[in-house]
């Protein structure tokens, strides 16, 4: 069941008026808009596939590029005093800090409390609720699209909706939906407990683990490590329509929920199979870079880790495998409903 028209349907770029493709919000800037978002007032939605105003892209481009777009600093380091001091809580010291990439994280998660997996789904401090962002963040958005699509800038309203899509994305990768995808990464961390570093040393185990897992996932989809085999078994999962009809889509809210819970089932495995995989975390944990370790050594470890037969291989793929083919279908289905 494929969206159709989308391979060869356009929209013509008309640059960013508020005033005319947000009608009915009552704003006057780009500025007015980031701060009714709360997302980074400097933030200014740039171009970055050569449109030309009066012309037209593809569709599919629009959504492919801008499915990214919530990583370009929308959502980073928020807590400033020039920002949005008042967001920042205890679950969200506790979601990433207030610094760097892990500062996005907590409206780029949701941690659902899932009775099928009460283990799994512990967290702190908020041990039998949910956590994170990403289901309203996914929801606000889409309702952008929507205002855009009823004011006639269909542009806009596929690069909104490509901004929402980033949220079920990212919460399809199941480090997105749990603290602590297997309790091996606390005991990873315990050494910390002398010296009082506890919850940054555990950010950071899991933050070199969960970068790992999806970092190579991209690296195989861009040819840059792995096999072919491997780049067609991913890409072949995401296109797999048979799962579409199974998908009821009750709006963006729930589907980034639903994407979350069936995630987070599967999560544990990822945590474990990311520890028997990738390369051990070396010398003091307390003084580990989990960005400076991966250079261009540790991605030719893991190319040859790609490219050797392994039961745990095996089991990353077939993760993997299934994560992909259930993402396929939300983004069919959603973009199907609201395009």
């Amino acid at each position: 069941m494929a969206v159709p028209d989308l391979q060869t349907k356009t929209v013509v770029f008309e640059r960013l008026d508020v005033k005319k493709v947000l009608k009915g919000l009552n704003l006057n800037s780009i500025q007015e808009l980031c701060e009714k978002l709360q997302i980074k007032k400097q933030y200014r939605f740039e171009t970055r596939i050569g449109e030309t105003p009066g012309q037209p892209v593809l569709l599919l481009e629009v959504l492919a590029k801008y499915s990214d777009e919530p990583d370009w600093g929308m959502d980073r380091e928020l807590f400033e005093e020039d920002q949005y001091p008042e967001l920042y809580g205890i679950d969200i010291a506790l979601m990433g800090g207030k610094k760097g990439t892990a500062s996005q994280f907590f409206r780029h998660a949701y941690l659902p409390f899932d009775l099928l997996s009460p283990v799994l789904s512990l967290k702190a401090p908020y041990i039998f609720s949910s956590m994170g962002a990403a289901p309203s963040r996914g929801a606000l958005f889409v309702k952008l699209s929507q205002l855009a699509k009823q004011n006639n800038s269909p542009y806009w309203a596929a690069r909104f909706l490509g901004c929402s899509l980033h949220y079920v994305a990212d919460v399809s990768q199941p480090f997105h939906t749990t603290q602590t995808p297997t309790k091996q990464y606390l005991w990873k961390s315990l050494p910390a407990l002398l010296g009082g570093n506890i919850v940054h040393t555990i950010t950071k185990v899991i933050s070199y683990y969960h970068w790992a897992y999806e970092r190579a996932i991209g690296a195989i989809l861009d040819g840059r490590i792995g096999t072919s085999e491997q780049q067609v078994r991913f890409l072949n999962a995401l296109k797999n329509p048979s799962k579409d009809g199974d998908f009821n889509y009750k709006g963006m809210n729930a589907a980034v929920k639903k994407t979350a819970q069936y995630a987070l089932r599967n999560s544990g495995v990822s945590g474990k199979e990311s520890i028997l995989f990738f390369p051990e975390i070396p010398g003091s944990i307390v003084d580990f870079n989990p960005i400076k370790f991966m250079d261009e050594n540790w991605w030719r470890d893991v190319d040859k880790r790609f490219k050797k037969q392994s039961p745990v291989l095996d089991h990353y793929l077939n993760t993997v495998e299934a994560q992909f083919q259930y993402l396929g279908a939300v983004i069919r289905t959603v973009t199907r409903e609201e395009l």
